[in-house]
């Protein structure tokens, strides 16, 4: 049995062996032969390519020389911006000492405000004591001369019942 097998297996890898030089006659030669190649078309071929080279280098040098224009262009309009912005920064400052006038003014029209009402107050503070200190004096003139009047009306009453009930009626004794 080993015999018929070991012989099927040889048979097997024959076939193998057979077919692969059979269908791929091409894949067992290492060497590929490749077309002949003349001098001519080596030199037409190197002529193709540097001309490609020279218009592929013509091509980055218009690139170039567009990139720069487009440079010049950006910084032309970042110089116009950076223009604007000085313009806007002196409309700022302008805008500022304005706004510092306007601060100053009304911090003197509340200091003028707060001024004339404390010397509307201290005025009106004055002209009441000016005006009530004759009147003071008028009142003491007059509880004097009352003093003078009860102390005399006490003593008529001593001698005077009359006057002595009128009084203690009045609570003066």
């Amino acid at each position: 049995m080993k015999n018929k097998f070991n012989l099927f297996k040889s048979v097997i890898i024959f076939l193998l062996v057979v077919l692969t030089f059979f269908f791929q006659p091409n894949s067992l030669s290492a060497i590929e032969t490749a077309p002949r190649i003349t001098d001519r078309e080596i030199i037409e071929a190197l002529t193709r390519i540097e001309i490609r080279q020279n218009n592929l280098e013509k091509e980055i040098a218009q690139l170039r020389v567009d990139m720069n224009e487009q440079f010049r262009k950006i910084d032309k309009q970042f110089d116009r911006i950076d223009k604007q912005f000085d313009r806007m920064d002196k409309q700022f400052d302008r805008m500022g000492k304005q706004f510092d006038r306007m601060v100053n003014i009304i911090s003197a029209i509340v200091i003028a405000f707060f001024g004339i009402v404390a010397v509307t107050i201290g005025f009106a503070l004055w002209d009441r004591r000016t005006m009530i200190r004759p009147f003071e004096a008028k009142i003491k003139e007059l509880e004097q001369t009352d003093t003078k009047l009860i102390n005399a009306l006490k003593e008529l009453a001593k001698d005077n019942k009359r006057l002595n009930e009128v009084l203690r009626n009045l609570g003066i004794l």
